[in-house]
């Protein structure tokens, strides 16, 4: 399987495309441009097209130039094993969501435990879904 997951994030007040990849060696930055410049067109005609300035005064100009920067986080954990990005990108979605440092809560030793967090959190999910 030839699979790499990237994490996304899309700031749309600084009007940039973030991307967290823990294995960054394995794709160019042109590669990665390339692909997601489509959705760097996008994001913004979709925003004009919603009006989002007219609620959102503060981002007139961002929405207005297309189309947004891509820009690689450099300064993250590589892991040592090349089985882990789908966790990674897991546990970088969810540190960020809470607003904290990738850094401090991302670490290789920790793959293991954020694994069986995983685990547990999809496991109460689908006994939560079996309720409904």
């Amino acid at each position: 399987m030839n699979d790499h997951w990237v994490l996304g994030v899309v700031d749309i007040l600084g009007g940039k495309i973030s991307i967290y990849d823990s294995m960054i060696d394995l794709t160019k930055d042109s590669v990665l441009v390339r692909q997601l410049l489509p959705v760097a067109d996008m994001i913004p005609l979709v925003l004009q097209k919603i009006a989002y300035h007219e609620t959102h005064p503060d981002c007139s100009e961002v929405i207005s130039k297309i189309p947004w920067p891509i820009v690689r986080v450099r300064d993250i954990l590589q892991p040592k094993s090349g089985g882990d990005c789908g966790v990674f990108l897991l546990r970088y979605l969810e540190v960020l969501a809470h607003g904290l440092d990738v850094n401090s809560y991302c670490q290789q030793d920790h793959v293991t435990q954020f694994r069986q967090a995983l685990a547990v959190k999809l496991f109460g999910h689908r006994s939560w879904k079996k309720t409904l």
